[in-house]
């Protein structure tokens, strides 16, 4: 293995953001082979190198990829400040892992968790080629103008929301039925749109994400990806041949 910039290393072992280990660099809490780094760049050889934070030897821990189907009222973050429950609270707490992708609280359903940095920040990429489908049931009938005004998108306080289709199952008086599909390079808090657009939310589920699905995983249970799934995944997103799932 090449050497790589020890922040990186040090993200890619699970202790932190890039910006986080930068900074336990600069406190003077990182050693490479007994030596103390305080400055950046750093380089090290993962394979070669024994490296020790606050006197804790790390390495490159094994990839994990865990699929999980988040029921409504959690909260799609790694942790929360005052206690609530979160997406990865439902999943093994080590190795620690982060959300590959945003589901907002009120909504339900397919949520990827992963210790690899890399794939994260690809499908957080604008330029990430990847689309995400949603499953939508809203009361009473919807129209043409509310499809046009979810298909043209909306300035929410978190930017911009647009959607790339919007498929109708089913409709009446009652209750609409609808699939959403957010394309490529687009973002999209689909509950909130559909709020602005003044549709009555019932229920939206997250059902697939690129090649990824959760038909047959019970609402807040998780199971790991397989190699093959990690591969399309990646092969979805343009990375190159993937590490080893686990």
């Amino acid at each position: 293995m090449p050497r790589m910039r020890l922040h990186r290393f040090l993200a890619l072992a699970g202790l932190g953001s890039r910006r986080d280990c930068e900074q336990l660099i600069l406190d003077g809490l990182v050693q490479i082979n007994g030596q103390r780094v305080t400055g950046l760049p750093a380089f090290v050889d993962p394979e070669a190198d024994v490296v020790t934070v606050k006197g804790r030897k790390v390495g490159l821990a094994n990839l994990v990829y865990y699929l999980v189907n988040k029921p409504k009222g959690v909260l799609c973050l790694e942790r929360d400040p005052y206690g609530r429950q979160t997406v990865c609270d439902l999943v093994p707490s080590s190795p620690r892992v982060i959300p590959a992708n945003a589901l907002e609280q009120e909504a339900s359903g397919l949520v990827l968790l992963t210790n690899d940095r890399q794939l994260v920040s690809a499908l957080s990429s604008r330029s990430c080629p990847v689309k995400r489908v949603y499953s939508v049931t809203v009361k009473g009938p919807v129209n043409a103008t509310h499809i046009e005004r979810i298909k043209k998108g909306a300035f929410l306080p978190d930017g911009r929301s647009q959607v790339a289709n919007v498929h109708v199952f089913a409709c009446n008086q009652k209750r609409s039925v609808m699939e959403i599909e957010v394309g490529p390079g687009m973002r999209c808090h689909v509950v909130q749109l559909l709020l602005r657009v003044g549709l009555d939310v019932v229920d939206v589920r997250m059902k697939a994400l690129g090649p990824l699905g959760i038909k047959g995983l019970g609402m807040g249970l998780w199971r790991r990806l397989s190699a093959k799934e990690v591969a399309m995944l990646k092969r979805a997103i343009g990375q190159g041949r993937p590490g080893k799932a686990g």
